[in-house]
């Protein structure tokens, strides 16, 4: 297992299982779930007890790797990862799209892509990222781990241009629900408006 692997199914798995027992609340029985970013699939995994169909899409082929042996050894039949970039994936539908601490991670013209193609493919699209974070020991933590994690420079232009509302906005989309995570500084954020 790799260093990364290792470091997210360890710890930042761990540490976010609270966000992920909120975000599965939210998925109606039956659904079909589409989770960009997926990471090593523990949301997916989570939710598959109560969903119809999912498919995890990450970048990263040694988490895709993780989250596919995790689905085998726990006997999950309904979910699938694969290693592609969600923006070059073939034409699907879902009935949810969602995304967790991901769309902060990139350039803004790139999130903005891809919140676009998350509104394509589905009927709601569910995003958990950074908000607004009101301790100071939060914001410490928050900026901490984005300078480790290599993308601070486009975490923090994500900051300045105003987070998920300003680039929903910014596609012409609307945001049916914002509400603070039970985790400070995350946000989840649902979003309607179907883009063609």
């Amino acid at each position: 297992m790799n260093l990364k692997v290792l470091i997210k199914s360890k710890l930042a798995d761990r540490a976010l299982k609270p966000l992920r027992e909120e975000l599965s609340a939210l998925m109606p029985q039956g659904i079909s779930l589409l989770e960009v970013g997926c990471g090593t699939g523990s949301f997916m995994l989570r939710c598959s007890p109560q969903i119809a169909h999912g498919l995890g899409v990450d970048l990263n082929a040694s988490m895709v790797d993780y989250a596919n042996k995790q689905r085998t050894a726990h006997n999950i039949k309904n979910v699938h990862f694969e290693c592609v970039n969600a923006l070059h994936m073939a034409p699907s539908s879902f009935d949810i799209a969602s995304s967790t601490l991901c769309l902060h991670e990139l350039a803004e013209k790139d999130a903005c892509q891809l919140l676009s193609a998350m509104l394509k493919t589905s009927k709601q699209v569910i995003i958990a990222d950074y908000g607004y974070c009101k301790s100071l020991a939060g914001r410490c933590a928050i900026e901490l781990d984005e300078m480790l994690s290599g993308h601070y420079r486009n975490f923090k232009l994500y900051q300045k241009k105003g987070a998920i509302p300003a680039y929903v906005k910014q596609i012409g989309a609307r945001i049916e629900r914002e509400y603070a995570s039970d985790i400070e500084g995350i946000y989840i954020w649902v979003i309607q408006g179907k883009i063609s």
